[in-house]
């Protein structure tokens, strides 16, 4: 019913078992196979009433554990009302030294995935347990439009980060925070009292947006907004969410036109997505214009939009644009091209974490074969398209830059100037350069 690690790997067999038949019991509710279920649970509870002893000892924390897990696992748990309070009973003493996060998500973790079926039920059972979460958080969180009390900033962010956390959500207190922070105005969580109130009003936003969280929907669609480089973007699914590594490109050709003393630089952006990098640098650089070019329409309305929030039009020119097509148009020279291009492998593209793959625009992400086909077309097409020392800036994948060193080295035109890392210490950016004194 819910796809979380196991936090107790070495729970016994004997409660698999037990929550194996209780999943049955659900399923098939008063069917003529209750009776043996209910059988062989009371047989496999006695048995684990050992092994759970044996596993742990801080029985100060458990209070009537199983018989909460029971109601998280069967939201339906007023069926056989006689029979499982008989139960429950039994199930209390036989597990009362475990604690009640670690056997609510062993519990969990037996997901019926054995096989097609069982996973097609499992996916059933999955979505009636978190609707029931889902209500019971609500009624809960919402008390406040009732009695017009106000929530604490610091409850509603342990309620709400603690549903996250047991869904499995990446990063559930940043999450909520950034959540609260955004309904209160705040543009990050940081100076947020815990005992500051919030209202009906207040929590009900903040719900909303935990809800859409909770599908694994990235938090920058549902703040629909995210800092970059010290200014405020736009953001729309499927345009691809510019990511930390990003600005830390960004940081290195400032520096790099600094140090140069280039003062009315041309920009060529391949692949703007929300036209982060561009903007960014336009906003650094007064005297600075661009050419940001996307093989999508989303993404060149996105760069435009956030051009417009930002004052930047006068100087930004969007193309809509696949730089792979035959014949190439006439752009111009530029003293400076940037890429952060697609570069996952095909085989690495279904190992993404489910809020990118779900979410993300696919082109944006996809190199094709070996991750490198968008930046063979760079390569190929840059020398007409820098000036004399004109620079490539490229975002790649941590494997590329020794295969695009080889690459440049085969195909000429350009020279591979350095690599630099990233604030993790992999090697993330290439610099190449254009050499050709007749320009």
């Amino acid at each position: 019913m819910i796809s979380l690690a196991c936090a107790r790997p070495c729970m016994c067999a004997s409660l698999s078992k037990t929550y194996k038949l209780t999943s049955q019991l659900h399923t098939v509710l008063l069917s003529p196979f209750v009776s043996r279920c209910r059988q062989h649970l009371q047989q496999s509870v006695s048995l684990c009433a050992k092994s759970c002893a044996e596993i742990c000892h801080d029985s100060k924390r458990w209070h009537s554990t199983w018989h909460n897990a029971m109601h998280r696992v069967l939201p339906s748990a007023n069926i056989c009302k006689h029979s499982q309070s008989n139960m429950y009973a039994r199930s209390h003493t036989a597990c009362k030294h475990y604690q009640s996060n670690s056997l609510s998500r062993s519990l969990a973790a037996r997901t019926v995935h054995q096989s097609s079926k069982h996973s097609l039920t499992g996916n059933m059972m999955f979505t009636k347990y978190l609707n029931s979460r889902l209500d019971m958080c609500m009624e809960r969180l919402l008390s406040t439009r009732a009695d017009g009390r106000e929530r604490r900033v610091g409850d509603v962010l342990e309620e709400m980060q603690q549903l996250l956390l047991e869904l499995g959500v990446p990063e559930p207190r940043t999450s909520v925070e950034l959540f609260i922070a955004h309904v209160l105005g705040k543009s990050t969580f940081h100076g947020v009292s815990a005992d500051r109130g919030l209202t009906g009003p207040e929590v009900e936003r903040v719900w909303e947006m935990v809800k859409l969280r909770q599908q694994r929907i990235p938090v920058q669609y549902i703040l629909g907004e995210w800092d970059f480089c010290d200014i405020l973007l736009r953001m729309r699914p499927p345009v691809f969410i510019p990511r930390p590594e990003t600005e830390e490109l960004v940081g290195f050709i400032k520096s790099h036109l600094q140090g140069s003393g280039h003062q009315q630089t041309r920009l060529l952006e391949i692949g703007c997505g929300s036209g982060a990098i561009t903007l960014a640098l336009l906003k650094e650089f007064p005297q600075m214009q661009a050419v940001a070019v996307d093989k999508t329409t989303h993404a060149c309305e996105l760069t435009a939009d956030n051009a417009t929030s930002l004052g930047l039009t006068d100087r930004l020119d969007v193309i809509h644009l696949d730089i792979s097509a035959e014949p190439a148009p006439d752009l111009g020279v530029f003293d400076v091209i940037v890429s952060n291009p697609p570069y996952i492998s095909t085989e690495d593209l279904d190992q993404l974490d489910p809020q990118v793959s779900r979410y993300e625009d696919r082109t944006a992400l996809h190199g094709g074969g070996d991750g490198l086909d968008v930046v063979r077309q760079i390569l190929t097409k840059a020398s007409s398209l820098l000036t004399h020392e004109g620079t490539v800036w490229l975002e790649v994948d941590t494997s590329h830059p020794g295969r695009i060193q080889s690459l440049v080295e085969e195909q000429g035109g350009l020279r591979y100037l350095r690599t630099l890392q990233d604030f993790t210490a992999r090697d993330r950016f290439c610099v190449l350069q254009y050499w050709d004194p007749t320009r």
